[in-house]
């Protein structure tokens, strides 16, 4: 079977931690053969490191060579749409990080840029396809803790006050909601569908970085949610889900690699489920992402509409909280 050949956008941790998982992936070989930075000096530094054979600063650089089967978009999030797009014009498929876009009017066109081209994408949701999830998955369909209610679920990161951190960047799409709230939302809507109505509250600074950001969601059925994210605090970071015969908790740190989940009976024992993988679990998403690519049914567990549904209910945050950013007027 040939080599798969990445394209990789962007030399961050993420985008290292992403290579280092290729060579766990099962059923195919994966290689980088060009890498885009903010300079020639990072992307040729990353390129180095990684045997990559090309090295750019620009995108329409890279894209226009060919020779690549699928990019991998790790840039800061407010460049996913237009570099998205700009692969898709080529005829490259792409698997962007979350979050996919800025707004659903971004993700709309991201689609439409799909189906124009007739070239695949997916949103690296990677949580979506962690043995972890999967597991929580199986217990909260088995029964185990009744009818479920309510999801409680914080991400936090206290992050360093200062504008060369991405956190505190406006240009960048700082703040805690985006980077960090994106998770427990998706985990509310995975569980529990589309929100029919949300509460939500922020702290923001005088450059419009949310620091906190809470918010409450009311689902069908009298289902509920409490998603939190915080820069400036440090919360739990679990997912508790609670249902009529008991609860079901993602110890911290949940959306990573946590070490167990425990579920508490209101009658009886305990119990823990460890958890263990190899690497951080990007080969998980990596393996979804090309045989999706290879396939022609739509077989996606997180779907192009799942990213849609979820960026206009971040939207919503943002209008109850005036979260904004300076590339809104663009929208």
């Amino acid at each position: 079977m040939d080599d798969f050949k990445w394209g990789i956008v962007g030399t961050g941790e993420i985008a290292k931690a992403f290579v280092a998982d290729m060579k766990l992936v099962n059923g195919r070989n994966h290689k980088v053969v060009a890498v885009m930075g903010t300079s020639m000096e990072s992307a040729g530094n990353f390129a180095k490191e990684h045997q990559a054979e090309r090295a750019y600063e620009s995108i329409h650089e890279m894209v226009k060579e060919g020779g690549i089967d699928g990019v991998y978009i790790a840039s800061p999030h407010p460049f996913h749409h237009k570099e998205t797009i700009i692969c898709l014009e080529h005829k490259i498929p792409v698997l962007c990080e979350k979050p996919l876009a800025m707004n659903a009017v971004q993700v709309k066109e991201i689609i439409e840029a799909s189906r124009n081209n007739e070239t695949r994408v997916m949103e690296g949701m990677w949580i979506r396809y962690l043995p972890s999830i999967n597991k929580m998955l199986d217990l909260y369909n088995s029964g185990k803790i009744g009818d479920a209610i309510h999801l409680n679920a914080s991400m936090s990161y206290v992050a360093p006050k200062d504008k060369d951190n991405r956190f505190y960047n406006e240009n960048l799409g700082g703040g805690s909601l985006m980077d960090l709230g994106i998770y427990p939302v998706y985990l509310a809507t995975l569980l529990f569908g589309r929100p029919e109505f949300l509460h939500a509250f922020a702290k923001l600074t005088d450059d419009n970085i949310d620091e906190y950001c809470q918010a409450i969601l009311r689902f069908p059925d009298n289902k509920f949610a409490y998603c939190e994210s915080s820069i400036i605090t440090k919360t739990p970071n679990t997912a508790v889900i609670t249902g009529t015969k008991g609860r079901i908790t993602i110890e911290e740190q949940w959306n990573e690699k946590p070490p167990a989940i425990v579920i508490d009976y209101n009658e009886g024992e305990p119990e823990t489920v460890t958890l263990d993988w190899e690497g951080r679990g990007f080969q998980y998403e990596i393996e979804a992402f090309t045989n999706y690519i290879f396939n022609k049914e739509e077989s996606l567990l997180h779907s192009m509409d799942d990213s849609l549904q979820l960026m206009q209910v971040l939207d919503d945050i943002r209008d109850k909280t005036s979260i904004e950013y300076p590339f809104d007027k663009d929208a």
